[in-house]
């Protein structure tokens, strides 16, 4: 923006929002990052292709002003379709498709047969952490483990998954879960994907110093998933990826 080719196509408007910055912590690292309103881009956008429509730019600029028209037809198709999902209500639609997918392709109708799943090293380095000892060798441990398990995985392997095995797992008299939830995933995707998600929260507990540290940077690994519409980007971005490798 502090080309003297672009300037004069700088509103002022565009100028003060650039001027101020907005500061934030970020979580990932020390210090102060600062950031600026999505639509500048936009504006800067626009700022370039008037540019090079009044003759401001030369041969020099054209990679510049190539990157500026594709962003810009984007962000046309982009608004466009977010603007109709908005006015025909068909976003309510498309998050709760996005949530019927994923629950398909990871959960199965059927009960499946059991399989080793949480390895013993999962529930060793809990008991690491918190400063345990060992798990006792008949497998009983206290009922808090549970709670954890349902926190460091199941919540975190996508929203409303745990809410769905758990409606489709039937309870016993007493209250308790008649089978494992794992059991409840299909062997072709979910419980591959169940099991890496398990390995590698091992390894971020192996690399802790303690239960606070883990939990503090649990997070950053494997946030909670809470948002469908979240889902409904990743599985659209999952497509097209599939679509430009060729992938049906």
């Amino acid at each position: 923006m502090s080309q003297k080719w672009l300037e004069p196509f700088i509103h002022e408007g565009l100028l003060v929002v650039a001027k101020s910055p907005v500061p934030f912590a970020n979580p990932e690292a020390s210090g102060t990052v600062h950031s600026y309103p999505a639509t500048v881009l936009a504006d800067l956008c626009l700022a370039i292709m008037e540019a090079h429509r009044k003759g401001a730019t030369t041969s020099r600029q054209e990679a510049i002003v190539e990157r500026a028209s594709l962003l810009l037809q984007g962000f046309a198709k982009v608004g466009i379709i977010a603007l109709v999902d908005e006015a025909t209500g068909y976003q309510e639609v498309r998050e709760k498709n996005a949530l019927a997918t994923f629950l398909h392709e990871h959960l199965s109708e059927e009960l499946q047969p059991w399989v080793l799943t949480f390895d013993y090293e999962f529930y060793r380095q809990i008991y690491r952490l918190k400063g345990w000892g060992e798990p006792a060798p008949n497998g009983k441990m206290p009922q808090v483990v549970a709670r954890y398990t349902v926190d460091l995985v199941y919540s975190r392997l996508g929203p409303g998954l745990y809410e769905e095995i758990t409606a489709r797992t039937p309870r016993l008299p007493g209250g308790e879960l008649k089978h494992r939830l794992h059991r409840r995933f299909n062997p072709e995707y979910g419980h591959r994907k169940l099991r890496e998600h398990i390995s590698g929260v091992i390894a971020l507990m192996k690399s802790s110093l303690d239960w606070k540290d883990f939990k503090t940077r649990l997070p950053r690994a494997y946030a909670k998933f809470g948002d469908v519409r979240q889902l409904t980007l990743d599985l659209e971005q999952k497509t097209r990826q599939q679509r430009l490798q060729g992938v049906d």
